[in-house]
C-alpha cells in the first residue's frame, strides 16, 4: 500500500519483480564488484537482504495511483475530487502561460 500521488489515498500496489543477486565466495572477493556482488562469509548463512530491498525499490512506479482515472485534489479548495465535486471556479492560469491558451484555440 502507497499513497496515490494524486489524491493522496490508498493505492494497492501488486509487487511483481524477478530477483538475481551475484554470490561470491569470500576467497574468490578480489573479483567482486562492490555494487552489485554479495561476498558469502559463512556457506551456513546468507544475507540476501541487499538483493531483495533492491528488486522491491526498483519494481515500486514512480507515481502510484488509486485507480487510473483519478481525478486527485483540487488545487484550489483542497477536495477530494474522486469523493465529491468541488464548487470551484474555473482553473487559474498561470501569466507566464496566458499568451499560449490562444493557441489551443
Amino acid at each position: 500500500q502507497l499513497p496515490c500521488s494524486r489524491c493522496l489515498g490508498e493505492a494497492i500496489v501488486p509487487v511483481d519483480t524477478e530477483l538475481a543477486c551475484n554470490l561470491l565466495e569470500a576467497r574468490y572477493s578480489e573479483h567482486a564488484d562492490w555494487e552489485e556482488d554479495i561476498i558469502i562469509q559463512d556457506p551456513e548463512q546468507v544475507d540476501i537482504s541487499p538483493c531483495v530491498e533492491e528488486a522491491l525499490f526498483m519494481s515500486i512506479p514512480i507515481n502510484p495511483l488509486c485507480k487510473l482515472e483519478c481525478r486527485g485534489i483540487c488545487p484550489q479548495c483542497g477536495v477530494n475530487r474522486n469523493l465529491e465535486e468541488c464548487q470551484c471556479e474555473s482553473e487559474e492560469i498561470d501569466p507566464r502561460w496566458e499568451k499560449l491558451k490562444n493557441i489551443i484555440k
